[in-house]
C-alpha cells in the first residue's frame, strides 16, 4: 500500500524589498500550494531576527489547497542591505523544512558613528561625541536633523551642526556613573515628501541587565 505524501510548492522563496525612506515596517507574502496527496500542517515558523514576525493564514492545508505566509519586518534603525530568514517546518515526510529569504535594501538617510556608547561604573564623568553625517552610499545627499530626544534624565544630549546640510555632532553626557543603566537618544531625520524618520543611539553605564528593548539589526 502506497503512503500519500504532503508537499508545499512555493511560488517563490526569496523576495527583494525596497521600502520607502520613511517606512517604519515592511511586509511580504510567500504563497504556496499543497501539491501532495495528503494534508500538511505547519508546525513552526521561526524568523532569525527579533525584528521579523511571520504568520500563516491557517495551520493545516488539504491536498491542492493554497496558503500564504505573511512576513513583517520592523525596520527600526536598519539601513543598507540586510537578509532576514524564516524557517518553515511542516509535518511532511519529505522536504519538511523551507527557508524563506527577505532581501532588504533600506534607504540610508544618515550615518551614525558610533551608534553605541558606554561608560565604566564610577569613572570620571565625560562627554562622548557621535557624528551624524550624510550616508556613505550617497555622500552628496543633504542631511537635516529635525530634533533629538531622550526620556532618561540620566542622559543629556546636545546637538550642533558642524557642516551645513551635511554633518552634525551629538554630545552625550551621563549625569550619574554610580549605578548601571541603559538608555537611548532618539534622532529625528527629515525624509522626502516632508516626512521624517527616527533613529537611535544606544548608551549604557556599566553592565545593566538585558531588557530586550533594543532589537538587533
Amino acid at each position: 500500500m502506497q503512503t500519500a505524501h504532503a508537499q508545499l510548492r512555493w511560488e517563490r522563496t526569496v523576495i527583494d524589498l525596497h521600502p520607502a525612506e520613511d517606512a517604519q515596517t515592511v511586509e511580504a507574502a510567500f504563497a504556496f500550494t499543497n501539491t501532495g496527496a495528503a494534508p500538511v500542517t505547519i508546525l513552526l515558523l521561526k524568523p532569525n531576527c527579533s525584528c521579523t514576525t511571520s504568520t500563516s493564514d491557517k495551520k493545516t492545508y488539504a491536498s491542492g489547497e493554497k496558503g500564504t505566509i505573511m512576513a513583517k519586518i520592523t525596520l527600526g534603525t536598519l539601513a543598507g542591505q540586510h537578509t532576514k530568514n524564516i524557517l518553515v517546518l511542516t509535518d511532511s515526510k519529505t522536504d519538511n523544512q523551507t527557508i524563506l529569504k527577505l532581501n532588504l535594501t533600506v534607504p540610508e538617510l544618515v550615518a551614525i558613528e558610533p551608534n553605541r556608547l558606554s561608560w565604566e561604573l564610577n569613572d570620571e564623568l565625560a562627554t562622548k561625541a557621535v557624528t551624524l553625517s550624510a550616508p556613505k552610499s550617497n555622500p552628496e545627499k543633504s542631511l537635516n536633523v529635525l530634533a533629538i530626544s531622550t526620556a532618561d534624565k540620566r542622559l543629556t544630549a546636545k546637538l550642533s551642526e558642524t557642516v551645513s546640510g551635511k554633518e552634525y555632532q551629538l554630545a552625550i553626557t551621563p549625569t550619574d556613573l554610580t549605578k548601571p543603566f541603559a538608555g537611548t537618544i532618539r534622532i529625528q531625520v527629515a525624509c522626502a515628501g516632508g516626512k521624517s524618520k527616527w533613529f537611535e543611539v544606544f548608551a549604557k553605564v556599566g553592565n545593566p541587565p538585558e531588557s530586550g528593548d533594543h532589537p538587533q539589526p
